[in-house]
């Protein structure tokens, strides 16, 4: 279904709200990892357990950016991506093994619009430590993408180890990484018998119950441009969100704007539509890389594909005219979640 909608140009963003009937004790604490603003909100009886849960949440996220970080020289991607001879099987930790196996897994979902082996192409187009100041040539853009595609990457179950087919293999976890490491907070925090929370990072969230003492988790969709003004709102209960769009990170080649989302098919940067696309579902990391997988198919065939998927919800906004924008809803929430612009 899509309606069509007027209102500045904008993009989804999440802000969190919640009401409650009795109130809970409350703690509250923001971070800095994973390269972005991680924010936890718990509820519950005993202020000590409160802060001790949310403590050992935040050391979870840090530890999980120790290994996934391409960019820390110690990490298990780090030292993948800079392996002489990449053929030759690597062993990584647990858990970077669960989140490379879990991408490839929706790498077959998507049909390779999600694909962790794009760092190649975005590289080439300045999303790594280089700039550049003119748009990459076809023939460069050819000769990367035979280095692109998840089905160059080798797994060993057994020994948890990883290899590629050839040394000019790169990978990037970003795309996933960021609601990975939100599921394993809220493991953590359950664990602890916590029942009610919501773990952001960087707008990758999962709301931990709905409705402790009648306490409800309202998640707002808001104009990106304009953080005091929201055009939707919706309740969770034990799902996560997570927005992908291509007003988060760019470069600007040329005096042209280049969303960092780019077609694994292609190899170049998506333009134009859609603006924004935001996931519900069950977990954080297959939100987080269905985000962007639907993205990069567009309207028509993100919401196919959500459609035939279960507990998982979207919304796609698209540019209809420089005045006017489409939204896109995923059959369950019609009728359920109304825009006011």
């Amino acid at each position: 279904m899509h309606k069509k909608i007027l209102f500045f140009i904008s993009a989804i963003s999440l802000v969190l709200g919640i009401g409650c009937s009795k109130p809970l004790l409350t703690v509250k604490e923001t971070r800095l990892l994973l390269g972005t603003v991680v924010n936890i909100t718990v509820n519950g009886e005993t202020k000590r357990e409160l802060e001790f849960a949310v403590n050992e949440a935040f050391g979870e996220i840090a530890y999980l950016e120790t290994i996934l970080s391409r960019y820390n020289k110690e990490s298990d991607i780090y030292k993948i991506n800079n392996l002489k001879n990449k053929t030759k099987p690597i062993k990584v930790h647990r858990e970077t093994f669960e989140l490379i196996k879990k991408s490839i897994e929706l790498g077959k979902l998507s049909r390779g619009a999600f694909d962790i082996t794009c760092l190649p192409i975005l590289e080439l187009w300045g999303f790594g430590n280089k700039a550049i100041l003119k748009i990459p040539d076809e023939k460069r853009i050819k000769a990367t993408l035979k280095n692109v595609g998840f089905d160059k990457i080798v797994l060993d179950e057994e020994k948890e180890t990883v290899s590629f087919l050839n040394n000019s293999i790169k990978i990037d976890l970003g795309g996933i990484a960021k609601g990975y490491a939100v599921d394993r907070a809220i493991a953590v925090l359950r664990k602890r018998g916590i029942k009610s929370a919501i773990v952001d990072a960087g707008g990758d969230l999962y709301c931990l119950g709905g409705k402790v003492n009648n306490l409800v988790w309202s998640v707002g969709i808001q104009h990106p441009r304009d953080r005091k003004k929201l055009v939707s709102k919706i309740e969770l209960n034990d799902k996560a969100v997570a927005t992908s769009g291509d007003y988060e990170r760019f470069v600007i080649i040329e005096e042209k704007k280049y969303s960092h989302i780019v077609n694994p098919k292609t190899g170049y940067p998506i333009e134009g539509v859609p603006m924004s696309v935001t996931i519900i579902a069950k977990d954080c990391t297959t939100a987080d890389a269905l985000s962007t997988a639907i993205f990069v198919l567009g309207a028509e065939r993100g919401l196919k594909l959500l459609n035939s998927l279960q507990d998982t919800s979207g919304i796609i906004i698209s540019r209809s005219n420089p005045d006017g924008y489409i939204v896109d809803l995923t059959d369950d929430l019609n009728g359920k979640i109304n825009f006011k612009f």
